[in-house]
């Protein structure tokens, strides 16, 4: 008995091992009569002749790469294989009779041989039909970003764990390749930062970082914002890493200048505020200068008088010494706050000097207006605070001057200073007996050259500058509404990295 014999006799139990084959499985004879098909081929394709059929391609309705052209029978791999070809991965284009669709199959064919001679064929194929157009999808959802990520303007770009690059946009491409010719490499790249790879990798963690590369189409040399991202695998182990940046030299430039020209601003408005206190200042010497002048008189009189009365000289020379010594806190406070605060650095100081400083500036500004003036005394006042001297109390200034525009038409006018202390944060609270601020006012008081004085009494800078000082020291300004009509509090934290 030949094999083909035997695979008829023993038809039945080999049909019903082959029904588990999930690849489609047909078996002819040397004339091509079919002896065996399994389910899957059946429900590939559909309708399958019986016994001896030339005109398969017409009834399989197989086609070439086209779907308009018909298989001849002699090109079919089964019947080549009868031939005595080996046919493996050939395509064919396969439509479904029953469910009228496309398929796209592949197939291997080779012959079966008894004595060497040629007794039959037989036929596997699979389905790819969901595989190619998922491959499609993919390959169309990945043009479609490649698209997008040459589009935009940024630097993408993907490296593996060797620190290889394995992708990089278009932008990137043209302005930090170094060596185009290298494609299958990817190119070396100016854009290594292997240090910064190392933290993304090791933390698992998104990290953004300041980078500068050589622009080798232009030879400047360029600032980024880097981001850098971990890829991760369903297991969450790294495989790779992502990368996007953003060139911020010319931004960085524009903040350079407008953080100059905010400067200059700031300093204006502050020899501005200085300039309206000058009267006050100069009247708050003049009082003391009155008193050395009376003094040195009653001395010129005693030291000429008959009797020198001693007691009267000293007690006239003490006061000329405190006079002094208040003319000298005077001017050492208006030299302070004058100062260029722009390279001004961080420094530790206590917090009744500052304040000190702000009330000889401020003092006979009160006096004028009658407006009272109440420094709360508590232990805080002794502690040490770090910050940037000149610029905090540029801050304290402009709340006190605020607060006196606010009160000097008010009955019984006054201003409060306290200092508080909690456990993270020193607390300035400036308050006075002002009318408050409305709920309109509150939503713009911060923002940059809003005011509410009139025209050519104020730049409007104030609040905007003082609130980004505050931030400078990693604290705020803000208005509470909880404590009084009017009270704005400098939140200054204890510690700072």
């Amino acid at each position: 008995m030949n094999l083909i014999d035997r695979f008829v006799s023993e038809g039945i139990s080999l049909e019903a091992s082959l029904n588990f084959i999930t690849d489609g499985l047909i078996i002819v004879n040397s004339k091509c009569e079919i002896l065996m098909i399994n389910q899957s081929a059946q429900s590939i394709c559909g309708l399958v002749p019986e016994g001896l059929n030339t005109n398969w391609p017409e009834f399989m309705g197989v086609y070439k790469e086209d779907r308009k052209t018909l298989y001849s029978a002699d090109e079919l791999p089964l019947v080549r294989a009868v031939g005595g070809e080996f046919i493996t991965g050939h395509f064919l284009n396969l439509k479904n009779h029953l469910l009228n669709e496309w398929k796209i199959i592949s197939c291997n064919a080779s012959p079966i041989k008894e004595n060497n001679i040629i007794v039959g064929a037989i036929l596997t194929f699979r389905d790819l039909t969901d595989v190619i157009k998922e491959n499609e999808s993919i390959q169309k959802e990945r043009a479609f970003y490649q698209k997008v990520l040459n589009s935009i303007p940024a630097y993408v770009f993907s490296k593996d764990l060797e620190g290889n690059y394995t992708f990089f946009n278009e932008k990137l491409k043209e302005d930090f390749q170094q060596n185009p010719a290298q494609e299958s490499l990817m190119g070396e790249i100016s854009w290594s930062a292997p240090e910064h790879d190392k933290i993304v990798l090791s933390t698992k963690k998104n990290h953004e970082f300041e980078e500068e590369y050589k622009n080798v189409k232009t030879g400047k040399t360029v600032l980024f914002r880097t981001t850098r991202i971990p890829l991760l695998d369903h297991q969450n182990d790294v495989y790779g890493i992502c990368g996007v940046a953003y060139d911020i030299t010319a931004q960085r430039e524009r903040r350079k200048v407008f953080d100059e020209e905010r400067t200059k601003i700031a300093t204006a408005s502050k020899l501005a505020a200085l300039g309206m206190l000058a009267a006050e200042i100069g009247h708050e010497i003049n009082n003391p200068l009155a008193i050395i002048r009376t003094s040195s008189w009653i001395m010129r009189r005693i030291l000429t008088g008959d009797v020198i009365q001693k007691e009267i000289a000293l007690l006239k020379l003490d006061e000329i010494d405190m006079t002094v010594a208040r003319i000298s806190d005077i001017v050492v406070s208006v030299k302070n706050l004058s100062r260029d605060s722009s390279s001004e650095e961080m420094k530790t100081h206590v917090l009744k000097d500052i304040l000190t400083d702000v009330q000889s500036i401020c003092g006979q500004k009160f006096q004028l207006k009658g407006i009272k003036f109440i420094l709360e005394q508590t232990s805080t006042l002794g502690e040490q605070i770090k910050c940037f001297r000149v610029q905090l109390s540029e801050v304290f200034i402009n709340l006190i001057v605020n607060a006196v525009d606010a009160v000097e038409n008010c009955e019984n006018p006054w201003i409060k200073v306290e200092v508080l202390k909690d456990h993270h944060s020193f607390i300035f609270r400036v308050s006075d007996s002002g009318a408050g601020v409305s709920e309109e006012i509150e939503r713009k008081i911060f923002a940059p050259f809003f005011s509410t004085k009139e025209l050519g009494k104020g730049t409007g800078l104030g609040l905007s500058i003082s609130k980004e000082i505050m931030r400078k020291h990693n604290g705020d300004l803000v208005l509470n509404r909880n404590v009084s009509r009017s009270c704005f509090e400098v939140i200054l934290p204890q510690k700072r990295e």
